[in-house]
């Protein structure tokens, strides 16, 4: 092998080296722009990202990444002897020596020698070129261009990306795998019961979802969760503020109808349901006694107008739909076309506020207390405390105390959102109007 070749060939596998190594330096400075973002969204909302880039070790393991890519690319790419030859001219300052006695030597088009002399000169440019190669250790060469430059980025980038690291998410840690899915699969249960209110239903199958989604965090697990205590809390306060309101309501049959509803006792229920539509019907020997008047109608209709916003608020909706139905009904002038919409509201109540409906709310609260404390929260949330009492109902704030001296008007009272004494479920209806007065008193 001539020995041009031979050094030039030493040459080009140092440069090559270097090349890469800037290549990879470039790669890691390009793929720090991805890894600041990932470790931005890592910290502040880590649930848009997959579970892999959710690590902290994440970001910089791209920026690993992209060095190790560029740099395998520009060694498969390579570099020729003519490069070599430029680079090595370049840093020996050798003025294109090795370049024109390697092109000299390939025979490149018009540079054969023609005549002796030139053919004299050539030889001469090439022992020269020998001999200046010859000269030359490879190793100490410097061949690179923008390999400092290119480091001292790289390992700006680095030394941010590892302080970045360090930082926690703001959701908290990741959920463990094995309890989200054991928690999630208690909650799918549970929203398969046809007695559980809407709202809570839908916070269960929202709280389901987080849990199974990979890479799920602490913050998601404690919103989630706390949501379904919220509505079920809501929904267990919107259940007493009916049933207050409804209490006073200034038709005995609606009063049937909640005592009725409350034992699940649907028949109970429907036969209110239709005494009632019969009173506004005017039939004879109606179970309510005479007919009702357009006044009366209108004081039963805001009665139930009252009790819609907390149907609402309680995340009721059937309930909330049947009792506007009924109270359009009731204020109409059609009043036989009233009897629809009471058994219908009959047969609501006895799902929304029977036992069967408190019971799966119970069963809610349960359920989800046990599946938090798996995963290591708190049983009880600050949130859920915040949204409303507990389940007993008793506790009462001291702003709360005040009380309406006459039934009539604690329902509408109530339905307009004044604070009322909680009066407990066992108390009979006929005694919570003294209750009412003598505790509020």
């Amino acid at each position: 092998m001539d020995p041009l070749i031979a050094s030039l060939r030493r040459i080009r596998r140092r440069l090559l080296a270097v090349r890469a190594a800037e290549a990879g330096l470039a790669g890691a400075v390009v793929a720090a722009v991805p890894a600041l973002v990932v470790t931005g969204l890592r910290i502040a909302l880590p649930r848009l990202l997959p579970t892999v880039l959710a690590h902290p070790a994440a970001a910089p393991a791209l920026l690993t990444v992209g060095f190790f890519l560029a740099f395998v690319v520009r060694l498969v790419v390579g570099v020729s002897l003519h490069e070599a030859a430029r680079a090595a001219d370049r840093a020996a300052r050798l003025d294109d020596r090795l370049a024109t006695a390697l092109e000299v030597m390939e025979g490149q088009p018009g540079r054969a020698p023609s005549r002796r002399g030139e053919a004299c000169l050539a030889s001469l440019l090439l022992a020269d070129a020998r001999r200046a190669a010859g000269r030359l250790d490879p190793r100490a060469l410097p061949l690179a261009r923008t390999l400092g430059r290119r480091g001292r980025l790289a390992l700006a980038a680095a030394v941010v990306l590892a302080t970045l690291s360090l930082v926690p998410s703001l959701a908290g840690p990741p959920v463990d795998r094995p309890a989200a899915h054991r928690a999630a699969r208690s909650l799918a249960s549970l929203a398969e019961e046809e007695s559980l209110a809407p709202a809570v239903r839908r916070a269960v199958r929202q709280a389901v979802a987080d849990l199974r989604r990979a890479g799920a965090h602490r913050q998601d697990a404690e919103r989630r969760t706390a949501a379904v205590r919220r509505a079920a809390e809501a929904t267990r306060q919107a259940r007493r503020n009916i049933r207050d309101v409804l209490a006073s309501a200034p038709a005995e049959e609606v009063q049937r109808m909640i005592r009725a509803a409350r034992t699940g006792d649907a028949a109970g229920a429907k036969d209110a349901a239709g005494d009632l539509a019969d009173r506004l019907a005017g039939a004879a020997g109606a179970a309510g006694g005479a007919s009702m008047g357009p006044a009366a109608r209108d004081r039963l209709g805001d009665s139930l107008d009252d009790a819609v916003p907390h149907a609402r608020e309680g995340g009721l909706a059937d309930l909330e739909r049947a009792l506007a139905d009924v109270a359009r009904a009731v204020r109409s002038a059609d009043a036989e076309g009233a009897g629809e919409p009471l058994r219908r509201l009959a047969g609501t109540m006895v799902r929304a506020l029977g036992p069967e409906g408190e019971k799966a709310v119970a069963d809610a609260v349960e359920t989800v207390d046990r599946a938090r404390r798996a995963m290591g929260l708190s049983a009880m949330p600050e949130a859920a405390v915040a949204a409303g009492p507990d389940a007993g109902g008793e506790a009462v704030a001291e702003g709360e105390r005040e009380t309406p001296t006459d039934s009539a008007e604690q329902g509408k009272a109530i339905g307009k959102g004044a604070s009322a004494v909680t009066v407990p479920d066992e108390v009979r209806p006929e005694d919570r109007e003294v209750v009412r007065r003598y505790f509020g008193g």
